[in-house]
């Protein structure tokens, strides 16, 4: 049966939109300061980011009800997420050139954070966000929200089955997911297959797991590796 979030008739549409919107425009505006200070300030700025990007979802709280549990959807997910992580590092490396937008932070906390306590804390929380935050926050936006906006404009969207986007809003959507990654044909393929799951599979749950487990394995690989320019 297909998901049709938005059953909330005593919510203004205005109100949903905010709840979609808040989360993610609070993130960037903190990922725009942090790329503005100097080193040593950015595990600051970053907790701050987690702090005010979770509160955000938890007082714009309806559009987590995009998240249905579908135990036939984990495997899929699970097999997307592995595949997304494998192309996500080499297919970057390939990549002839890369747009300005969306550089990240390449914090090196073994550089900064000489401490070993404020170095796991920061560590600790940094999976958090790459694991969990951002994959509940993005799947949200770029998949539940965008991709229906996408499909129907001038209608209220947002009442469309979650996986009934059109092919056009499928390019579109993944297009500025690519623009918004410096890793942008990366970004761009594992958008494509993020919503081909979410069609697949018709719950936001799946790209959500899919997501989860790519940024995890990208974690790990970048803490063992210290190659920090990842992330």
């Amino acid at each position: 049966m297909s998901e049709i979030p938005n059953s909330h008739p005593t919510q203004s549409h205005n109100a949903l939109l905010l709840s979609y919107l808040a989360p993610t425009g609070l993130f960037i505006l903190f990922t725009l300061l942090e790329g503005s200070l100097p080193k040593p300030d950015y595990p600051f700025v970053y907790m701050a980011k987690i702090a005010v990007v979770t509160a955000a979802l938890c007082i714009f709280r309806t559009p987590l009800k995009d998240y249905r549990w579908q135990p036939r959807a984990v495997l899929p997910a699970l097999v997307v997420g592995l595949i997304v992580y494998l192309f996500w590092i080499p297919l970057d490396r390939a990549t002839p050139f890369h747009f300005p937008l969306g550089q990240r932070s390449a914090f090196d906390p073994y550089l900064f954070l000489p401490d070993p306590l404020k170095r796991n804390l920061f560590l600790i929380l940094r999976f958090y966000g790459l694991v969990i935050m951002v994959p509940i926050m993005e799947e949200l936006f770029w998949r539940s929200f965008l991709l229906r906006l996408f499909t129907a404009p001038d209608k209220d969207f947002l009442q469309l089955p979650i996986e009934g986007f059109s092919n056009t809003a499928l390019l579109l959507g993944s297009g500025l997911f690519a623009l918004a990654h410096p890793e942008w044909l990366s970004a761009f393929l594992c958008g494509l297959l993020y919503a081909l799951l979410l069609r697949y599979t018709r719950t936001l749950t799946a790209p959500l797991i899919a997501h989860m487990l790519t940024n995890l394995l990208l974690g790990l690989y970048i803490l063992h590796t210290h190659n920090w320019s990842y992330w």
